[in-house]
């Protein structure tokens, strides 16, 4: 999987009241799971992980949305946050976002809306 902890932290604001955050899921020697990396001006990247198991149980679909819900935990738990951000990089991800049409994996987008 890869690390968005190793993403270059020009890609936030400089504002202390604003959050970037960056969301990914992926397989790696044989599991399959996701990881979501804060970026806050002032303080060091905040990271957290979960693995989901195999990829013969699980999408990518899957992991790229938990990715998600992962970055939403963590914002969850920010005070004085007056902007965030979230990027990921699934445009499957995004398009069931912007739909009102039921998908699989279901259960997990609607836990992002």
């Amino acid at each position: 999987m890869s690390d968005p902890s190793e993403e270059p932290e020009d890609n936030h604001q400089d504002d202390p009241d604003s959050i970037c955050l960056f969301s990914d899921g992926s397989g790696m020697d044989g599991g399959i799971g996701a990881t979501a990396v804060m970026y806050r001006p002032g303080q060091g990247p905040k990271t957290l992980r979960f693995n989901l198991g195999t990829p013969a149980e699980h999408t990518v679909f899957e992991v790229e949305a938990v990715g998600v819900v992962l970055a939403l935990h963590m914002l969850r738990y920010e005070r004085h946050a007056k902007r965030a951000v979230i990027q990921l990089d699934n445009q499957a991800v995004l398009g069931t976002l912007s739909s009102h049409k039921p998908k699989p994996s279901q259960a997990i987008i609607d836990e992002i809306i």
